[in-house]
């Protein structure tokens, strides 16, 4: 409004609303007056659209890094003797097995790996794993087949990969409640060994209880597993699923999500947690608590990611559970008195774990169930 004119009164004036580009490069309205609904619906889509570019451009570097990694993948062929050879070619036709192909190979890990090219001279059905436990006794280590390798060796020629075995094993154990007045929880979970030699222990608590919540955990649980079994990371396989509840901008979908991986060779353990109730590791002496302070899913934006990382003996155990354990304990400072709780329990079984941790839930709570309850326990052994 220029010097010297007036405002006749009922007359509202409003400047036209001015773009401005952030740092991310999203867009917001300037307003300095009122915009329309049009406008503001039109801001709104510009600022989802550049988001999205900048999801596909993530997951685009993060397929290039995965062929970078798969490309780089090398194993480094160990010298097997003329004498070993024979003996061994010899050593399995005295049980009916011819072999055409064998091969000595080391991983980048220095793991040791053995590839067979052979097939069944006998009416007699070998499986790959009594081969692998006559292997075992030839190489005195411990060999097993590949996790995808075929059952049955038959009458044809086919290249079998045996590996050495696991220094570790798990138990799990998996404890739950359903809330009052519903029929199925709101959590959801999953134990997934890889072929890698790694434990994958996840739980998701869906927003809210019933079907609804249910169906959200559940979707970023399936996501998670199908987006590691093709080779992405952690950290962008949950990106990813962010932006798929993102993308659903029909319905509102915020789910947690604890993810723990272990490897079964040296025993390390990553944790990622996002929006999740605390953590308990249960060590021999002692029990240490994994904190989280972050929102969950499908909140606007990149996830906020916590990472943890620690190392667990034989014995030792991961206790994930959802907020609804938590949540019921009467005292002020619960997630302190259930570390307690954890550490007076003596058992080193994981179910039998999980189902005291749960009961004590429930005494608290003085048996009414007012959120979804799930306890998930992975203790750690040594294969022998």
């Amino acid at each position: 409004m220029s010097p010297g004119e007036e405002v006749q009164a009922g007359e509202v004036q409003a400047e036209e609303p001015a773009l401005k580009e952030t740092a991310d490069g999203s867009a917001q309205v300037m307003v300095y007056g009122q915009a329309t609904a049009q406008e503001r619906a039109e801001c709104l889509w510009q600022s989802q659209l550049k988001q999205n570019r900048s999801l596909m451009a993530g997951h685009l570097k993060e397929m290039a890094q995965i062929m970078e990694s798969v490309a780089k993948q090398t194993f480094q062929t160990l010298p097997l003797s003329d004498r070993d050879r024979r003996q061994i070619i010899r050593a399995l036709k005295e049980q009916g097995i011819q072999v055409q192909d064998i091969y000595l190979l080391e991983s980048a890990e220095q793991r040791l790996k053995l590839s067979i090219t052979m097939k069944s001279l006998r009416a007699e059905v070998f499986t790959v794993e009594e081969i692998a436990d006559f292997l075992s006794v030839l190489f005195e280590k411990q060999l097993l087949p590949e996790k995808n390798s075929v059952f049955f060796l038959k009458s044809h020629f086919e290249t079998v990969l045996f590996e050495e075995r696991a220094r570790y094993g798990v138990l799990t154990g998996t404890a739950r409640a359903i809330k009052e007045n519903e029929k199925i929880s709101g959590d959801n979970y999953s134990f997934e060994e890889s072929v890698n030699g790694h434990m994958i222990m996840a739980l998701s608590d869906g927003m809210g209880s019933g079907e609804k919540a249910c169906r959200d955990s559940s979707v970023v649980i399936e996501l998670l597993e199908k987006y590691l079994e093709t080779g992405f990371s952690k950290e962008m396989a949950i990106e990813m699923i962010n932006g798929a509840l993102l993308a659903k901008s029909d319905e509102e979908n915020m789910s947690t999500l604890d993810l723990c991986d272990v490897n079964l060779y040296d025993g390390s353990v990553e944790i990622l947690k996002v929006g999740s109730a605390y953590t308990y590791i249960k060590h021999e002496d002692g029990v240490e608590i994994l904190p989280s302070a972050t929102l969950p899913l499908g909140v606007f934006g990149q996830p906020d990611i916590e990472r943890y990382e620690c190392s667990l003996a034989e014995g030792e155990c991961i206790i994930m559970l959802s907020d609804g354990v938590v949540d019921c304990i009467r005292n002020e400072n619960k997630e302190a008195t259930l570390r307690d709780i954890i550490d007076m329990l003596a058992t080193k079984n994981a179910k039998e774990l999980a189902n005291n941790i749960l009961q004590f839930a429930l005494h608290q709570s003085q048996g009414k169930i007012r959120d979804d309850m799930t306890v998930l326990t992975l203790s750690l052994w040594e294969n022998r």
